[in-house]
């Protein structure tokens, strides 16, 4: 402290000894010593130093966390796209099943109508022998009743003009 009052009595026109002892009082208190500043901004780069040390291992945690996160999505992700993969297999043999179904049914379903058509046209082919055996049965008894109804109209009216001529004659006699 002496060092800095001297110097500033020689720098200085000094009017107040005291007061130059006070300044030189404040400023050596203020001001810190070599060792203590050297001590202490050594202290300071070694806090700021362990601080930094402590963000990086903090960033590579959070940086390895991360990559677990990212590993675990990619695995949710592999399963997820397996798990469609599997669901599209099960529709595409579901679909699979189901178009086979659909073709036997219309199979089956043709070969109905096929057989239903068949069917039909031998039902038709009974319906028109029939139909053409029952022709011929009637128009062969129109024919025979139609002998049968002349006979029968000729000795009708036979009959009626003998039964005239009987009557006439009884009455004619008697």
């Amino acid at each position: 402290m002496s060092q800095i009052e001297h110097e500033f009595y020689q720098a200085f026109q000094v009017r107040d000894r005291h007061a130059l002892h006070r300044a030189a009082a404040l400023i050596s208190e203020r001001v810190v010593d070599r060792p203590t500043y050297t001590r202490e901004v050594g202290e300071l780069r070694s806090d700021i130093h362990t601080l930094n040390d402590t963000t990086r291992l903090g960033f590579e945690q959070m940086e390895r966390r991360f990559e677990q996160v990212d590993r675990r999505f990619e695995q949710v992700d592999k399963r997820f796209e397996d798990l469609i993969g599997q669901m599209n297999a099960r529709f595409e043999q579901a679909d699979k099943r189901f178009k086979d179904l659909m073709d036997q049914t219309s199979a089956r379903f043709q070969q109905a109508d096929k057989r239903f058509d068949d069917l039909i046209g031998q039902t038709n082919a009974r319906f028109e022998v029939q139909t053409d055996q029952m022709n011929r049965r009637f128009e062969d008894l129109q024919r025979s009743q139609g002998r049968q109804t002349s006979l029968t109209l000729w000795f009708g009216s036979a009959a009626v003009t003998l039964l005239a001529a009987m009557m006439s004659l009884y009455q004619f006699l008697g």
